[in-house]
């Protein structure tokens, strides 16, 4: 997992959910929002949104209900944040920002802010498959994501 994350730090998550997703739906749902969506919704990487004349792009779309915003290396910019915002105006989306490093002093309006830590501890491998080999893999990233955050 370390030698893969390498190679594209925020990529490289924004693949592995994606793939959750493929794995269980409802289950990766889950991890990013307590909406009850339905299982026809799909999973979009590297999402480009317009609104008039507002543009984003994004690294994970959960279609029509929740846009993820994935930071591993830095942190996010308000203009950023306001920008995705702005080109998803008038769609009823949960806006969620998954992040390595965080400060409770940093507040963006209307992002529920997931750490790296809170995402880790909101996988239980057992609930998205019985797979031998998906349950390492994923066992493999919820320990990754545990000690990258306590590096961080």
């Amino acid at each position: 997992m370390f030698y893969l994350f390498l190679s594209s730090r925020e990529l490289f998550h924004t693949n592995f959910w994606f793939w959750l997703s493929k794995v269980n739906k409802k289950e990766t749902i889950q991890l990013f929002s307590k909406k009850v969506i339905s299982d026809d919704k799909h999973f979009i990487r590297e999402h480009n949104q317009k609104f008039r004349e507002h543009k984003a792009k994004i690294d994970l779309y959960i279609e029509g209900a929740v846009v993820v915003e994935n930071k591993v290396k830095d942190f996010p910019s308000t203009e950023q944040q306001q920008r995705i915002k702005q080109a998803f105006e008038g769609k009823d989306v949960e806006f969620v920002l998954v992040t390595l490093f965080w400060f409770e002093e940093l507040t963006f309006k209307d992002w529920k802010i997931m750490t790296y830590r809170e995402l880790s501890e909101k996988i239980n491998p057992e609930h998205f498959t019985q797979d031998p080999y998906h349950l390492h893999l994923i066992n493999d990233y919820k320990s990754f994501l545990k000690h990258l955050a306590e590096l961080a």
